[in-house]
């Protein structure tokens, strides 16, 4: 049975002249019905519920509108169905595996990223939106990658595209003042014979 996570308190308890106790309260919530998805408000009704550690190998977890920094390495998914009242409300997700800080997660199918926090080892808070009496996108909580920086600019001047004929012109002359100086040359020494 999957946890919600747990909440710890330390008492300290003096007793006079003979030093000090301690005690540790801990208390632990477990969601109604077992599933890895919770809401605290008994106006909600979860109908539907699951998490995933692949999310990638099921197609519910739409990879279309992705975006280009997301990855599915340690990615995890889950979907829930709910119903009521129109409002936002808390819920708790728990996966089977621990949640990693600087994760994204992202409302499917357009991929908007939700605010979330962890409040346990395999558990996030989130808070979500009851739409028309009711919640049902999947979801996905993924690590975003930093996309590479774009090539360093050239420190100073101006790029322009290179042309051609400017750059061949000096040695086109070279060449061609070679060759007329050849020709005369050997036009001289044809008459000198």
């Amino acid at each position: 049975m999957a946890l919600l996570g747990g909440f710890s308190w330390h008492l300290l308890a003096g007793l006079m002249g003979s030093g000090t106790s301690s005690v540790t309260i801990t208390v632990t919530a477990t969601p109604v019905g077992g599933g890895p998805i919770f809401c605290p408000d008994p106006n909600v009704t979860i109908t539907d519920q699951g998490v995933t550690d692949d999310p990638a190998s099921d197609p519910r977890y739409d990879p279309t509108n992705m975006p280009s920094c997301a990855t599915w390495e340690d990615a995890k998914g889950f979907y829930l169905e709910a119903t009521g009242p129109d409002g936002i409300y808390e819920f708790f997700v728990t996966f089977d595996t621990p949640v990693e800080p600087g994760f994204r997660l992202y409302k499917l199918p357009a991929w908007i990223e939700v605010a979330y926090t962890i409040v346990g080892p395999n558990t996030i808070r989130v808070e979500l939106e009851i739409t028309g009496g009711a919640v049902d996108p999947p979801f996905v909580l993924c690590k975003c990658v930093a996309e590479p920086p774009p090539p360093p600019l050239a420190v100073g001047g101006e790029v322009y595209p290179i042309n051609k004929a400017s750059v061949l012109a000096p040695w086109l002359s070279l060449i061609l003042i070679l060759a007329i100086g050849g020709g005369i040359l050997a036009l001289r020494r044809s008459r000198a014979h």
